[in-house]
């Protein structure tokens, strides 16, 4: 009796004792020159007067043959099911034991080459890989068979005339009773075209991403040339309120032109990490205003969020807005402080969890002067401050008491970034 079937039989035959029907069990049995069979084994229980056990009576009937029978239609049920799934594509079936790789008719198109000129074995079908595919398709096939993993796999296979054509292959593995690999069915099809085109596609995406990267490349480089026509203009001037115009003026185009050098660095155009970029902006207004370098500090605590182009552009004019405003108005006199810059989500400040943020500007100076809100309606710099605080998405709070410095902040919903369109 076969290792493997012996408890089954045992468990069966024990149980056979309680009742007096037929009872029947296949199992294997290992004949004496090690050959595996399969048999079909009947057998009664005869009991004396006092209706004890006293023998067993049966047959043993060989049905190896049925049992390959019944495997052998199940073969041709996965081929078939195999090709139903493959819709029409080749098919392959491999006996491990023999080494024979069977194609059907469609295989042989998808390689090129007729019954005649295909060898039949497994080496025959490695030897139509391409050499440089052929040590990995190997590989991956060494897997499957010691059921390590799928087969699903891609690779190239050289046509006879010399025609590269690609492939995709899927196959599963049968196992014996044991669990030895036996066999190897699964399918081929063709997917020269798909790869053609995969590789057009990402040849256009590079093209466009590189020309996405000189546009916004140019347009800072040409923004920086603004500002330094400014900066002669502003040089050639004598007169005081022109000096001061023409420098808030380079202010807000450096801080245009340093979200498209953070687009271009980056590489990705739909979206701007905000934190990142308005720390640059924080950086670069401060570096602006020599007269303040040293005696004023600049701290920033920003966290990291992705928002979409415009809504960058607007968070970064509003910052530099600010920042001029903390230098130019809450430290007269050289005096001495800090400038603080906070970008965190809003339920950081006491509000709610959400995808709302909080866009805060504090200083340590002198506080707003008194009639600040009358000032908003006039003043052009707070104009911009409203208007680009509507861009946000949100409205400039006030939150400072006088002569204990200023503290203004928008709180905004992040809008997600959209795909680039072209625009009618």
């Amino acid at each position: 009796m076969h290792p493997q079937d012996r408890a089954d039989v045992d468990a069966a035959f024990l149980k056979s004792f309680e009742h007096t029907k037929a009872n029947s069990i296949e199992h294997r049995i290992v004949s004496a020159i090690g050959v595996t069979k399969h048999v079909q084994e009947g057998w009664r229980i005869e009991r004396d007067s006092q209706g004890k056990p006293v023998r067993a009576v049966g047959t043993c009937q060989d049905i190896t043959e049925r049992k390959s029978t019944q495997q052998a239609q199940r073969q041709i049920t996965d081929r078939l099911a195999l090709a139903a799934r493959a819709g029409g594509v080749g098919i392959w079936d491999w006996d491990i034991v023999s080494n024979i790789v069977a194609w059907d008719e469609a295989m042989y198109a998808l390689y090129g080459m007729t019954k005649a000129e295909y060898g039949g074995f497994y080496e025959a079908w490695s030897a139509t890989v391409h050499p440089d595919d052929q040590a990995r398709c190997n590989a991956e096939i060494k897997l499957a068979v010691n059921g390590d993993k799928d087969y699903d796999t891609e690779f190239r296979v050289v046509w006879p005339d010399g025609t590269i054509r690609d492939i995709r292959a899927i196959g599963m593995v049968q196992r014996d009773e044991n669990g030895i690999a036996v066999r190897m069915v699964g399918t081929n099809w063709d997917i020269t075209t798909q790869k053609h085109n995969e590789a057009l596609l990402h040849s256009s995406v590079r093209e466009k991403s590189a020309l996405l990267k000189e546009v916004h490349h140019r347009v800072k480089n040409n923004l920086q040339v603004i500002t330094s026509l400014l900066r002669l203009e502003s040089g050639r001037s004598g007169v005081a309120d022109t000096k001061e115009v023409l420098g808030y003026m380079r202010g807000r185009i450096r801080a245009m032109a340093q979200l498209h050098e953070s687009l271009y660095r980056s590489g990705t155009f739909a979206s701007v990490n905000l934190g990142e970029y308005l720390s640059q902006v924080a950086t670069q207004a401060f570096k602006s205003q020599e007269l303040h370098r040293a005696s004023v500090l600049l701290k920033m605590n920003m966290d990291l969020v992705q928002v979409g182009i415009d809504q960058a552009t607007s968070a970064g004019l509003l910052l530099n807005e600010l920042i001029s405003n903390c230098l130019k108005h809450g430290f007269p006199e050289d005096q001495s402080g800090e400038v603080g810059v906070q970008l965190k989500p809003e339920h950081c400040q006491g509000g709610t969890p959400g995808d709302r943020w909080c866009l805060r500007v504090s200083d340590t100076g002198v506080g707003l002067f008194p009639d600040f809100e009358n000032k908003r309606k006039t003043s052009l710099g707070l104009q911009l401050v409203d208007d680009l605080c509507s861009q946000l998405g949100g409205t400039l709070v006030n939150e400072s008491v006088q002569g204990r410095g200023a503290s203004l902040s928008v709180a905004f919903a992040v809008q997600a970034s959209s795909g680039l369109e072209m625009p009618i």
